[in-house]
Parts: C-alpha cells; sequence; structure tokens
C-alpha cells in the first residue's frame, strides 16, 4: 500500500509528528506529506484545530440544544410562520458554524485528505444554508 499525504492525497515523500489534540489530550500524530506547501498547510491545519476545536463543540452543542428547545416551543405555542423562521434561522447559524470549523471526523481526513474534505464539508455547510434561506423565503411564497 503507497503512503499518501495527509493534505492532497497524492504519494508522500516524508512523514512529520505533529502534536493533535484528541479528546482533549495532546498526542503527537505522524502526518506524511508530498511538498512543504503541503506540510506547511497541515501545520497550519493542526494549529488551527488545536486552538479551534474547543470552540467548534461548544458553539455547536449550543446551538444544537437550544435550536431544538426553540423548534419544540415554536411548535406547541407559536404559529407556523414563527417555527418556520426559528427553523430556517437555525438551519443558518449551523450552516455558518461549518463553514467557519470545516471539522469532520478523523477517517474522514485518511479517506479524502484534509485539503478534500474541508472542501466538502464547506460545500455542505453552504447546502444548508441554502435550504435554511429557501426555508425562510417558501414561508411567504
Amino acid at each position: 500500500m503507497v503512503d499518501r499525504c495527509a493534505y492532497c492525497r497524492d504519494v508522500s515523500i516524508d512523514e512529520k509528528a505533529l502534536p493533535f489534540q484528541v479528546n482533549k489530550k495532546e498526542a503527537l500524530t505522524t502526518f506524511e506529506y508530498c511538498s512543504t506547501e503541503c506540510r506547511e498547510a497541515i501545520e497550519g491545519f493542526v494549529e488551527f484545530s488545536n486552538s479551534n476545536l474547543d470552540r467548534f463543540v461548544k458553539i455547536g452543542f449550543t446551538l444544537l440544544f437550544g435550536l431544538i428547545i426553540a423548534v419544540i416551543i415554536a411548535k406547541i405555542y407559536f404559529s407556523a410562520v414563527v417555527y418556520g423562521w426559528i427553523l430556517g434561522l437555525g438551519l443558518i447559524a449551523l450552516g455558518v458554524l461549518f463553514f467557519r470549523y470545516p471539522f469532520a471526523t478523523w477517517g474522514v481526513y485518511q479517506r479524502l485528505g484534509i485539503k478534500n474534505a474541508t472542501r466538502m464539508l464547506r460545500i455542505i455547510a453552504v447546502l444548508i444554508i441554502v435550504i435554511g434561506c429557501s426555508h425562510i423565503y417558501l414561508l411567504y411564497v
């Protein structure tokens, strides 16, 4: 089996061990890379991930649970328009969160590479934003 670059999935030529947080514990993880550009991109991704992963999880869980509670309350006590607005704005907020912090599982990064996984997550985030906007738009059509 050929070793692949962790960033672009080309054939790798070297590897570097970097401190990477897994479950709030810093572990030394080996990343293979094919060029200095990919090595620098991997280092930037690891730095971004280590500094923003906790923030992503806190914002994500708060947003998700807040959205669930708001949708339940709006469904019971308010009209369909208010319910639709809350649902649409919640989808837009989740899309913005995933666009700003495009974190995937480790298996996705291993299969697709950091570059392709980030691109895929940002495309999905834009689709979520479009769905949220169209949901709000369709309330008035």
